[in-house]
């Protein structure tokens, strides 16, 4: 979805124009590089938003997921990232990976969206732990690739380690196990996220029996996130409409952390307003949906597919 069909925000702001007063340009849609440190960080709200809203737009299509019950949803994910724990071989875990991929994008999930917010993820945090278990200092095994020689065993305290500083099959097998369970884990719950209404997968978590006071902060941070990311958009406006020439670095800088500053007290003063507000309409702490849904046919195939891959897939991996 584009956000220049959006009414509340100007054309001008996607529309690529020429330079104003400085070499200054729109902050975002135009698809070229916006200059000055205000612009940029609203060029980065802007398009976290637009993801936001591509979501719900994934979530309203119709497709194979979003056909389902939250709740049923809800219930495969989780017998998906127990079995996945239970899963050695590095076989089973790549073709799991691979039927999530198919399973996205039947469900009308686009494709590069899907690997980009896995593989963000899942390089960068879980790649740097499971590196370390690629050597032999770790992991003990044939070495593959000999990294260092040193003149003799180093010895910390009571451990003694070898005098080879290698990459080992052993490791890299304990590595690429540890990345792929990561991998499918992430694309599960991404999945899951991606195809589910936020006050559906609300509504299954209660079922489920997850404690009251967990699920409304999920809520409260939900709502909080989108009203106060409209708000700062709104203050950015209202300093673009104001500002005739390109301003410095330093007062671009100094005018985010005082709006910062505003924007925390502010929303100090709208919770207790919202809270109230929420409460004179009738929330008593549970999500309403406006159709009640029901358990069809369809879901309980769909979660007897699941057990049963599930239960395959550990009894393979013995």
């Amino acid at each position: 979805m584009n956000l220049a069909a959006d009414p509340v925000v100007p054309k001008w702001m996607h529309a690529a124009s020429e330079p104003g007063p400085g070499g200054s340009r729109p902050p975002a849609g135009s698809g070229k590089r916006v200059s000055g440190f205000s612009q940029e960080a609203a060029h980065s709200l802007f398009s976290l938003l637009e993801r936001m809203l591509f979501q719900e737009t994934t979530v309203g299509s119709e497709g194979m997921l979003q056909s389902l019950d939250p709740r049923a949803k809800l219930l495969c994910a989780l017998v998906l990232l127990v079995a996945v724990s239970f899963v050695q071989n590095l076989w089973l875990l790549g073709g799991l990976y691979a039927g999530v991929l198919v399973v996205a994008l039947v469900s009308g999930v686009d494709g590069f969206l899907f690997l980009k917010r896995v593989w963000f993820f899942v390089p960068v945090f879980t790649g740097a732990m499971a590196l370390p278990a690629t050597l032999s200092w770790v992991t003990p095994g044939n070495p593959l690739w000999t990294l260092h020689q040193f003149d003799q065993e180093l010895r910390l305290g009571s451990m003694t380690l070898p005098a080879t500083l290698a990459i080992t099959d052993t490791g890299l097998a304990v590595a690429g196990r540890f990345v792929f369970r990561v991998a499918v884990s992430v694309s599960v719950v991404v999945l899951l996220v991606m195809t589910t209404r936020w006050q559906g997968l609300l509504r299954a978590l209660r079922v489920l029996g997850v404690p009251h006071f967990f699920v409304f902060a999920l809520h409260m941070c939900y709502r909080y996130i989108h009203l106060l990311l409209r708000l700062l958009l709104d203050l950015h406006l209202g300093r673009r409409s104001r500002t005739l020439r390109r301003s410095r670095w330093m007062q671009d800088q100094a005018w985010m952390a005082n709006r910062a500053g505003y924007l925390f007290k502010r929303s100090q003063r709208l919770s207790e307003s919202v809270y109230q507000a929420m409460l004179s309409r009738g929330f008593q702490g549970e999500p309403k949906l406006l159709d009640d849904p029901q358990w069809q046919g369809r879901d309980i195939v769909a979660m007897t597919c699941v057990a049963g891959l599930c239960l395959a897939m550990v009894l393979l991996s013995r």
